[in-house]
């Protein structure tokens, strides 16, 4: 995947579960939309939720790893998100 590519399509989306789906943006931030899950999927709008900027979502990433939010696991966080 080009990860300066934003992610249009709603089927490269992340989908965990219950109508909530992650989507990375050009910049690296990530959006968080959610679907009503009491009502068919295709017949449900993508309601947005939140953007959260890149360095707050590497730093939640890093402070719920095993490690701990270290800044080691901070740097690998953003290095991964980044594509490096």
């Amino acid at each position: 995947m080009d990860n300066t590519k934003e992610q249009d399509n709603p089927f490269d989306w992340y989908y965990w579960k219950n109508g909530w789906y992650f989507r990375r943006n050009k910049d690296h931030s990530v959006s968080i939309y959610r679907k009503n899950p009491k009502l068919p999927a295709e017949n449900s709008p993508f309601f947005p939720i939140m953007d959260i900027p890149y360095n707050e979502w590497c730093t939640i990433i890093a402070h719920v790893s095993s490690a701990g939010n270290i800044e080691s696991q901070y740097n690998r966080a953003i290095n991964f998100h980044e594509g490096d």
